[in-house]
């Protein structure tokens, strides 16, 4: 390595650890802020009495005990709904960066292998039909999305199943044309159920207003399957970046690497949509922060990937039950006010 490689190492570095240190502390600072405010404002005093009342080893430190409202509101909705806005944006971001380094894209996203139509084909799907079932305690409407987003992935792997340089633009075309079927017949769905319409528009644009300690313990396992393997493969996807011969000629075992990026990226957006529905954009802007903060180390660039993506989520979901209390605004749309003029300089600038 030559000396101006070992100095942008260093700064890199630098760069790396005092952007984590700030994020970390600005997620909590926001995660803190959205215990207190809603719109039923307990402040963050009483906030933080139900959470040291309702763990055992701290309630001695609890400054009185809590009404039965005030548990209700922090430790069964706003407590899991924090969480589930953490974990949801975190796997949403780090999907988007998983699937650029896949297809070495700047513009490719956690849906771009047609998950969000998948999951909204099912979603829809039980909408209109009024299907009643569940498993583990999911209802109907999370469990077919997933299973959708899940079933569309496998679909356009098996319709895909070559081999060569060619496998990843055949994938995406693949993806493209399944996720544009399935989003034409979800759209005949809802034309022809107007009973549906609204409750079909609110879960396509994303919210967290069902989030439940139910839906945490679901989507962890998930999210856990998903990050940790893309973790371990931060090196592999350092060297895909190169292109796959180089990095066969580094000892990487290409096909076994991309079918575990994308497997990981599935069950990441997958898990996502399925308890929040579709919100956009985000997977496609954070891990271009992210870059933009310590360069295209992806031992970087992935977690810092995912603190950005909790920290935007749960900003816009703070946002989206404030701006207009009592009526919740859909995450998505809020997304999108941020997402559209950057898609829109990412291209101008790639251009």
């Amino acid at each position: 390595m030559s000396e101006a490689q070992s100095q942008d190492e260093k700064l890199n570095r630098r760069r790396f650890n005092a952007g984590f240190l700030t994020a970390c502390a600005l997620l909590l600072l926001l995660a803190t802020l959205s215990l207190g405010v809603g719109s039923t404002s307990l402040g963050l005093d009483g906030a933080l009495r139900v959470i040291l009342w309702k763990v055992p080893l701290l309630r001695p430190l609890s400054n009185g005990t809590p009404s039965g409202p005030e548990i209700s509101i922090i430790w069964d909705i706003r407590l899991p709904r924090i969480i589930l806005a953490i974990l949801v944006g975190g796997a949403l971001s780090l999907a988007g960066a998983l699937m650029q380094a896949y297809f070495r894209n700047a513009l490719a996203g956690p849906f771009v292998v047609g998950v969000s139509s998948g999951a909204a084909f099912g979603a829809v799907a039980a909408i209109v039909f009024g299907l009643n079932i569940s498993f583990a305690g999911i209802s109907a409407v999370p469990l077919c999305a997933f299973v959708g987003g899940l079933a569309v992935v496998m679909l356009v792997g098996l319709l895909n199943n070559r081999t060569g340089a060619a496998r990843v633009e055949s994938l995406l075309l693949t993806g493209i044309a399944v996720g544009s079927v399935l989003s034409a017949a979800a759209s005949l769905m809802m034309i022809t159920s107007q009973e549906s319409l609204q409750s079909i528009l609110f879960w396509l644009l994303g919210s967290l207003s069902s989030a439940r300690w139910l839906h945490v313990s679901w989507v962890l396992p998930f999210f856990l399957a998903g990050s940790i393997p893309a973790f371990l493969l931060a090196r592999d996807l350092n060297a895909l970046a190169w292109g796959d011969e180089i990095a066969h000629s580094l000892g990487v075992s290409v096909k076994r690497s991309r079918n575990i990026v994308l497997i990981c990226a599935t069950l990441l957006a997958t898990s996502a949509v399925a308890v929040a529905g579709i919100i956009g954009f985000l997977g496609l802007m954070m891990p271009h922060v992210a870059r933009f903060v310590v360069g295209s180390d992806h031992r970087r660039v992935l977690p810092l990937s995912f603190i950005f993506g909790a920290i935007l989520l749960l900003t816009a979901d703070l946002a989206a039950r404030t701006l207009w209390a009592p009526t919740e605004l859909p995450i998505g749309a809020l997304t999108a006010i941020f997402g559209a003029p950057f898609l829109a300089y990412l291209c101008n600038r790639r251009r």
